[in-house]
């Protein structure tokens, strides 16, 4: 989606974080897409409610209300209360697919910054983030962007802001000159600020399209149809190393955004059908014990052979547990096998 003026679209994300001595354990972020302005506010809970009492009193308030509010599935954003404040006030309600933060870049890279600047000062600061986060935002606000050219603040604002260093040696940040009324100054800040939208447009165009030529490059895919069966990861059980990460089977039951996600139906719970599912998260269903319903065309890069009977003939015994939807360490000594079983060759 192409923005074309600050806060048009603005991206809200939750990050848990250690409690800390005021009762905090929680940030949450909001980024416009256009400027990369970025408000955080530490939050007790996570719960709709004071989701939705801080987008009102201390986003929007300070920032006008936003025409597109993007969050992901989580519950507090896709509560009634935020939907009906959304309603309220005119904005549309978008979210990311499930499990699948990949989709919003822009939030996911500055959440790796957050928890990366705030790494740098725990050690002095000890649990007290909350008071740290608007020297964060500041600095990454008045830092240029790389892919606007432009700082957020100045985006914002219409001038740079006043530094630290520009005060210890007396220089004037761009922006700062002097007017002899209010309507020169309206005229100069709406001058730079055509300028510098009309720049920033282009630029987010340009990073858009590499974008979407690297998205294009790296997932190729062919999409499943309705009725194929697949494997689903799970990332919750990704912190248990010896929890089973893919659940299944499944069966398409609808195909959706053009092949980008599914409507699965779990086939231990029939009566119950999945949640809308990202395809970064699916694999073809291979079933352990019969291979006969392999479909050859999803297998990639290189798929083996067309299937016969029970097994695949091309596939090495090695190869065979890689194929498998789940880790098996296998310790079979191969070395009374002949070299034809070996290299799959039955």
């Amino acid at each position: 989606m192409i923005v074309n003026k600050p806060f048009e679209r603005v991206a809200a994300d939750i990050t848990e974080l250690p409690l800390t001595t005021n009762g905090n354990r929680y940030v949450l972020v909001v980024t416009d897409y256009f400027t990369k302005y970025i408000n955080m506010y530490a939050l007790p809970d996570q719960t709709a409610e004071t989701v939705a009492q801080c987008l009102f009193d201390k986003y929007f308030c300070e920032h006008g209300i936003s025409e597109v509010l993007h969050t992901d599935q989580g519950k507090q954003f896709e509560s009634k209360l935020v939907h009906r404040l959304c309603k309220l006030m005119g904005i549309v309600k978008t979210r990311t697919s499930p499990y699948h933060p990949q989709s919003d870049g822009q939030v996911e890279r500055f959440n790796r910054t957050l928890k990366s600047e705030l790494s740098k000062r725990l050690f002095s600061t000890g649990n007290q983030w909350d008071k740290m986060l608007n020297h964060i935002a500041f600095s990454y606000n008045t830092s240029v962007h790389s892919s606007i050219g432009y700082s957020p603040f100045f985006l914002v604002n219409g001038r740079e802001a006043r530094m630290p260093l520009e005060v210890m040696f007396g220089d004037t940040p761009v922006g700062y000159s002097c007017h002899s009324s209010y309507g020169d100054f309206v005229d100069d800040i709406t001058k730079r600020m055509k300028e510098a939208s009309k720049i920033v447009g282009q630029e987010l165009v340009k990073a858009q399209e590499k974008q979407a030529d690297y998205v294009e490059l790296k997932t190729r895919f062919l999409p499943y149809v309705v009725g194929d069966l697949v494997w689903v990861n799970d990332p919750a059980k990704q912190r248990d190393k010896l929890a089973a990460r893919w659940k299944g089977p499944h069966r398409v039951i609808r195909v959706m955004n053009n092949g980008v996600t599914y409507q699965l139906q779990d086939l231990s719970k029939s009566s119950i059908p999945s949640k809308v599912i990202h395809y970064n998260r699916l694999k073809p269903y291979v079933s352990p014990y019969s291979l006969e319903d392999v479909n050859e065309k999803l297998i990639q890069p290189n798929p083996p052979s067309v299937v016969q009977g029970n097994y695949l003939p091309n596939l090495s015994l090695d190869e065979f547990y890689r194929n498998l939807p789940f880790h098996f360490e296998s310790n079979l000594d191969t070395s009374g096998i002949s070299p034809e079983l070996q290299g799959g060759n039955v």
